[in-house]
């Protein structure tokens, strides 16, 4: 139950992240170049964490068998 609790939060401080990202980038802290590598990996990590979410008894510990992985 903790795994699916936990998951929730996570969204949401990838949405934060990219909050932040965006706003170096508005405020000239970052270049385009940066921002835009910055963002791909964020979308990287969004979509691990919606098959995370989709999926969730396969990246669970206690759910999965060693030979599952």
């Amino acid at each position: 139950m903790e795994f699916k609790c936990l998951q929730r939060p996570t969204v949401a401080e990838l949405a934060e992240t990219l909050t932040w990202i965006d706003f170096s980038f508005d405020c000239h802290y970052i270049e385009e170049e940066i921002h835009f590598q910055l963002h791909q990996k964020a979308n990287e990590i969004g979509a691990m964490l919606g098959k995370m979410i989709a999926n969730p008894e396969k990246f669970n510990p206690f759910t999965t068998k060693l030979t599952d992985r």
